[in-house]
């Protein structure tokens, strides 16, 4: 077995994996667990997912490259923070949605809020 003895390679593989189980539990897990947390709701979800990843996705998206242009000359590292604290910034809002489990409504403002955090890194990814 391969250990890379790089404590930076180990910290950044350990947060990739982080980012991205959020990252797939957001995107792909959450119509399985809306439906069937909420099964009453399941046309109001349907609606909402699109536009949650259109309505947070995109503004994120812009918002993440917009800041990561602007702040690069500055701060070189700026792309790397705003896609690690936007991450960071969503865990929160990813446990209210998916272990508090509120009602349904605040567990949508609690999913799109934590889609709009985590989604930043886009922006500065292609910019």
């Amino acid at each position: 077995m391969l250990l890379s003895k790089n404590p930076c390679f180990v910290y950044l593989t350990i947060a990739s994996f982080f980012r991205f189980f959020g990252g797939y539990s957001l995107g792909f897990l959450s119509a399985t667990f809306f439906l069937h947390k909420y099964p009453d709701n399941d046309t109001q979800y349907a609606y909402m997912a699109s536009v949650i990843v259109i309505g947070a996705g995109l503004p994120a998206s812009f918002l993440g490259g917009y800041l990561a242009d602007k702040f690069e000359v500055r701060q070189p590292m700026v792309k790397g923070l705003i896609a690690g604290l936007g991450a960071l910034a969503a865990c929160p809002f990813i446990v209210v949605t998916y272990i508090i489990q509120p009602p349904f409504w605040w567990a949508i403002l609690s999913y799109y809020i934590a889609y709009f955090l985590a989604e930043m890194w886009y922006g500065p990814a292609h910019a």
